[in-house]
């Protein structure tokens, strides 16, 4: 307390009042004092203190023990703390959970953080953290199943089912293990089953179905088929079904036909060894296409990768050929050898509607350089040619051949030669027909036959050939020339030429430019 003097009074009177000033909260507040010294003639003097008092001090909580680890579907349950405070006697006690999850979605743990907080905002923490494990398989039932059973039916196992107390979808996979029997048809299948939860905890299952088979395969051949003569026999696969396994088809045999066409039948064996009923295919050859266009080579003809050609194409004044397309064309043919020698004719008819034959190339200066002989592999074969008919045919002489051996024989025409020819006929189409006649007989030989139109005012769209290669083998580049004519006199020359076709193919033709009419020897 304050102290107070008067002058005229010894002992002056002190009073006092207290003010209280409330402050942000119930602990913090001031109080003003003011003392009032009062003497016997009832005059006055005062003073005043104030006291300011705070709260700042933070509750006290106390967190107990939790119960943990705990299995799922167990799930926390936290026991809460207790806080008392020197300022508040019920201190406000929150909490706030975080929970972290662990390696599967059974697995994770929770942590509970209370917070005590006092009138005046002071505030102390604790935190228990209980942890969840997923440690129960799942429960999975197996379906139930028929066996044996006999093939055509497979096995069919329906679905296994399974319960978990955590997951309320686990996994179900499956694995069949196959137990060969007696044969690949007869087997048994065994299927195991596993439930898996989302933390990994499996439980299985199996069971086992038996198959049997004793049914024989169903074989079906393709139809009958007609090929060109130069073409290979190349049967059609059957097809096959089995109800209960596996197949092999079987070629029983092939025999070939007294007028050339050739059949193969065919059964099926299944696995178990049962044997279906037998099918057969027959091929047969149809009339050659013998007549092509320029570029057609060997391996065209005998690979069938080449169309033949359309129509020798005429240009006409009045009824006299002005000219002719294309510069060339090809008549190939195959033919047997009757024996290791052999002589081939190949001769040219027509029917009269234009008067003028084509003209083997080169046959103007007696050259004999397109006429050729191949083996049905496109190799070269030694011969001896010689032109016939005034230029419109070719001999062969043939020796060392292999008899009943397949040959190709290869003759360039010249269609120019029919310029200045006169059509007979309103239509102006005249028919051309080529043959190969083995050693001077008067018959043609099977499948030899050809034939060309000379057609006025058509045009050339016949297919060029396409690139080939033989089954087998490669066919390298071969220029193959016939020996020239001796002259009396020759020299030799550098001059420009081109070539056709690029890459080069088994036969090729190359253009040369010289300023006068020459044989020429070509050398690569």
């Amino acid at each position: 307390p304050p102290t107070a003097t008067d002058t005229c009074d010894p002992t002056p009177t002190i009073t006092f009042v207290d003010a209280t000033t409330p402050g942000n909260c119930p602990g913090n507040y001031s109080v003003t004092r003011t003392w009032t010294a009062t003497d016997d003639c009832g005059n006055t003097a005062s003073c005043s203190r104030t006291i300011v008092v705070q709260d700042i001090t933070p509750p006290v909580i106390t967190c107990v023990a939790q119960t943990t680890p705990i299995n799922c579907p167990g799930t926390p349950v936290f026991t809460p703390p207790t806080a008392t405070d020197a300022c508040d006697p019920t201190p406000t006690i929150t909490f706030v959970d975080a929970t972290t999850p662990g390696n599967c979605p059974g697995n994770y743990s929770v942590t509970r953080t209370w917070t005590a907080t006092d009138d005046c905002g002071n505030t102390a923490s604790c935190s228990r953290t209980i942890q969840v494990r997923d440690v129960t398989p799942p429960v999975i039932t197996c379906p139930t199943v028929t066996s044996p059973i006999s093939c055509p039916a497979t096995p069919s196992f329906g679905a296994a089912t399974a319960t978990d107390t955590c997951d309320p979808t686990p996994t179900i996979t499956f694995a069949d293990v196959t137990t060969p029997g007696s044969c690949p048809s007869n087997y048994s299948v065994t299927r195991t089953w596993t439930a898996t939860d989302d933390c990994g905890n499996t439980a299985s299952c199996s069971r086992t179905i038996v198959v049997q088979d004793i049914t024989a395969p169903v074989i079906t051949c393709a139809a009958d088929k007609t090929i060109e003569c130069n073409a290979a026999f190349n049967f059609d696969q059957p097809t096959a079904t089995d109800n209960c396994s596996t197949f092999t088809i079987v070629t029983v045999g092939t025999v070939t036909n007294t007028n050339g066409s050739q059949t193969r039948t065919w059964k099926a064996v299944d696995a178990c060894g049962n044997e279906s009923a037998t099918c057969s295919q027959t091929i047969s050859v149809a009339n050659c296409t013998h007549i092509f266009p320029t570029q057609t080579t060997c391996c065209n003809y005998t690979t069938g990768t080449a169309t033949g050609l359309y129509n020798v194409c005429t240009t006409v004044s009045g009824n006299t050929v002005t000219n002719a397309i294309p510069g060339v064309f090809f008549y190939y043919s195959n033919v047997t050898a009757p024996g290791a020698s052999f002589t081939i004719d190949v001769k040219q008819t027509r029917d009269g509607d234009l008067n003028r034959f084509f003209t083997i190339q080169g046959s103007d200066n007696n050259s004999v350089s397109q006429i050729r002989l191949f083996t049905s592999t496109c190799g070269s074969v030694s011969f001896t040619g010689s032109l016939i008919e005034n230029g419109t045919g070719a001999h062969y002489v043939v020796t060392g051949a292999t008899p009943g051996a397949t040959y190709v024989v290869s003759i360039k025409y010249e269609v120019k030669s029919l310029i200045d020819g006169v059509y007979s006929g309103i239509d102006k189409v005249s028919k051309y027909t080529f043959a190969s006649y083995i050693n001077g007989s008067g018959t043609a030989a099977l499948g030899s036959t050809g034939t060309i139109d000379a057609v006025a005012g058509c045009s050339d769209n016949t297919p060029s050939p396409g690139s080939c290669t033989l089954p087998g083998s490669t066919i390298e580049p071969v220029i193959a020339i016939a020996p020239i004519e001796t002259t009396t006199a020759k020299t030799t020359e550098t001059t420009s030429f081109t070539a056709h076709p690029v890459p080069f193919k088994d036969q090729l033709t190359i253009s040369y430019d010289l300023k006068y009419v020459t044989d020429v020897r070509i050398e690569v």
